[in-house]
């Protein structure tokens, strides 16, 4: 789709590009990745014919002529700095560009706005935050659905859709912070994090990255979609107390229930194509070392090509039925927190009928009586504790049979 060949590029004396090779394909997403100056915006506009070069050969949809390097210009949307009107509001200023390439179908900035969730944005262009600036150089670089879009850091002043423990700015805080009932650990993120691990596994050939993979797929990822794949969780806790999940609080973000859909819908269609390309993560191999790797225990069967010839596989196991799990209100009763797990009593497995056959952990433990204890702010009364028995289910089960209290790490049991 667009073919840069020896690229060399200079700013009087200074040399910005030497010999740059890109070859990107229709369908892919490509991008740029280095410190201010290294010259990614210089190869945009150079694309985009904002920018003359000096050696090299640009192709655009298989042009061979200036002509046809016009034409395929024209179909690309684009989004470099600041291309807008202060004194204009966000839909004039689409308007604006609407005229410009030729649309006059006025629904196409109602569709963009939309997606960019400006379809309400009050006022001139020049008094919006930073954040919605960006989004607005994005929906412009969508109208008339091009079929390349160029985007020069559109994320910079957006809130990130990204990775890390805290809801605020879904972001990493310091190691080991992993708060229980206010973390992110979005889906979305678990995905990226198994796909980083399975391309470090087919350079490397190193177990440990899988490993990686396979805690993120059949824990976070799985627990992103209900069992009918009509409600998506955007989170992933590690405990819930539905009363608590409030908005305007710290935990804002945590869901007790799955929701059909999200203001920023990534999630879904996300875990939808993991799930519906799983078979990527199951082998790897090197048929020049004649080396099969099997990542992923998952029954299944298929046929590999292997060198010239094809090879059948055949993988029967019952596995992943060890994870992470959890306890649920339905199973064990409400207040899970007053629940003590008693760590010298050995767990017993037991196959269980549920969402079509899975394998749940039942364990001693003992639980505070509710009305053992005082109703007063403080006091000295020992709470009187009661054997019970729990029951886990696998942690990407939970809240599939309705609103209810969950819990991942439980308190220990100690003399």
């Amino acid at each position: 789709m667009i073919t840069l060949k020896d690229i060399q590029k200079s700013y009087g004396t200074h040399q910005v590009l030497k010999d740059v090779n890109l070859n990107i394909h229709q369908g892919e997403i490509y991008g740029l990745i280095g410190k201010n100056g290294a010259g990614k915006t210089t190869i945009f506009k150079i694309i985009l014919g904002l920018s003359e070069f000096e050696h090299g050969k640009i192709s655009i949809a298989g042009s061979k002529s200036n002509n046809d390097l016009l034409r395929a210009r024209k179909r690309i949307g684009f989004f470099i700095g600041k291309n807008f009107f202060d004194y204009l509001d966000a839909r004039d200023n689409l308007d604006y560009y609407c005229m410009m390439k030729g649309i006059k179908d006025k629904k196409e900035i109602d569709r963009v706005l939309e997606f960019v969730g400006l379809q309400n944005a009050k006022g001139q262009f020049g008094g919006f935050s930073m954040g919605m600036k960006q989004r607005l150089g994005i929906a412009g670089a969508m109208l008339g659905n091009p079929e390349i879009i160029i985007l020069d850091e559109p994320v910079n002043g957006l809130d990130p859709q990204g990775i890390g423990s805290s809801g605020y700015l879904e972001r990493f805080t310091v190691d080991y912070d992993l708060p229980n009932e206010y973390n992110y650990s979005e889906n979305c993120a678990s995905i990226g994090l198994a796909l980083f691990g399975l391309r470090m596994a087919q350079i490397t050939g190193e177990s440990q990255y899988m490993d990686v993979a396979e805690r993120a797929l059949y824990n976070t990822v799985l627990a992103g979609i209900v069992l009918d794949g009509k409600s998506f969780f955007y989170v992933n806790p590690l405990e819930v107390w539905p009363p608590a999940c409030m908005e305007g609080t710290s935990k804002k973000h945590v869901k007790p229930i799955r929701q059909k859909w999200f203001g920023v819908a990534c999630c879904p269609p996300n875990i939808a194509r993991t799930l519906a390309s799983l078979g990527q993560y199951v082998y790897a191999q090197k048929p020049e070392k004649k080396e099969l790797y099997v990542n992923l225990f998952v029954s299944n069967e298929t046929e590999l090509d292997w060198n010239e010839d094809k090879i059948s596989v055949k993988l029967q196991t019952e596995f992943p039925w060890v994870n992470t799990y959890s306890l649920e209100e339905i199973d064990n009763s409400q207040n899970l927190p007053a629940i003590f797990v008693d760590t010298d009593a050995p767990l017993r497995e037991e196959k269980s009928d549920l969402f079509g056959g899975i394998v749940t952990v039942k364990a001693k433990a003992k639980k505070i009586v509710e009305s053992s204890v005082s109703d007063s702010l403080y006091s000295g009364q020992k709470p009187q504790l009661e054997d019970i028995e729990l029951t886990a289910i696998p942690y990407p089960y939970w809240n599939n049979r309705g609103e209810g209290e969950m819990l991942v790490w439980m308190k220990e049991l100690r003399p």
